[in-house]
């Protein structure tokens, strides 16, 4: 439920995500892309939603969600924080990112939570696509600011020098997986203050793959859609230092993948082919075996 509010936010605007949810904003109105929504009578072209916890689960307390602004040409990108309470949810703040953003493909995701657990800090991690750069914020888990991000802590180049396209959390909340639509996909350790060091990159098979998604199956494997070349990429990830093995590549029935979604083993990816269609598959042994029809 959670993944697809972050689908939805994409195409349909907040609004729409957080009905999805369960939830209504005051003052808040969907607009389908590349329309943009408003929040508070603020327009915005909404790219990427995330939730702090649970959508599903929002009765047990107290719940944020994030909007990425995505504006480019420019402008002043801006991260959204919502307080989201039982089925209503309110507008709590207003950050300016330092983003200057793009939207080259669709699905892609420009912003990741790492949530408090076990000990850790809450941060956001953002796709910098405009500036070539990966960044993060801090936000407060306590107090009167509770929900609200508090400052950025890092914003770092793309060392492989193309686009910053998507960026997933790793389930246990260490490390931050950028794809940026080239022949890499790097790992990035997240510390304590949410501050981001690139561990590692790592290559597919060919030299000239075009990544837009990447998405973690499980703790132990990653997969990602390689739009230039009709294959959907499997790496293994290493448990202690979160570097990415490039192990076998799936050819895509549809041609040009550029959405990708993951449910357990399930792997879920579109194409904006002529018709449009959508197709789903099991990772097996490191592939993807495809449902035929």
């Amino acid at each position: 439920m959670e993944k697809l509010a972050r689908y939805l936010s994409r195409t349909a605007g907040v609004a729409a995500a957080l009905t999805l949810a369960g939830a209504t904003v005051a003052g808040a109105r969907a607009g389908a892309a590349p329309h943009p929504g408003t929040v508070g009578g603020t327009a915005y072209h909404p790219v990427n939603l995330t939730a702090s916890g649970s959508l599903a689960g929002k009765s047990g307390g107290t719940h944020y969600l994030y909007v990425d602004e995505g504006n480019s040409g420019g402008t002043a990108d801006n991260i959204e924080a919502f307080k989201i309470v039982g089925t209503s949810a309110s507008w709590l703040q207003t950050f300016p990112s330092g983003a200057n953003q793009t939207i080259a493909f669709f699905g892609s995701n420009t912003l990741a939570l790492r949530p408090s657990k076990k000990g850790k800090s809450e941060c956001l991690v953002l796709t910098d696509a405009g500036n070539g750069m990966i960044r993060s914020y801090s936000v407060a888990t306590s107090g009167s600011s509770q929900g609200q991000i508090t400052g950025q802590v890092s914003a770092v180049a793309d060392p492989n020098g193309y686009t910053p396209e998507q960026v997933t959390v790793s389930s246990n909340g260490t490390w931050a997986f950028l794809v940026d639509a080239s022949a890499y996909v790097s790992t990035w350790t997240i510390a304590g203050n949410c501050g981001l060091t690139l561990a590692s990159s790592s290559k597919g098979a060919t030299d000239f793959p075009n990544y837009q998604q990447a998405e973690e199956v499980g703790s132990t494997q990653l997969v990602a859609n390689d739009d230039g070349n009709n294959k959907i990429d499997t790496y293994s990830v290493n448990p202690s230092t979160g570097a990415l093995t490039y192990t076998q590549s799936t050819s895509s029935p549809a041609i040009q993948p550029d959405g990708l979604f993951v449910s357990g083993t399930k792997v879920f990816t579109g194409a904006l082919t002529n018709p449009t269609i959508a197709q789903a598959g099991t990772l097996q042994g490191g592939t993807v075996q495809f449902v035929q029809g």
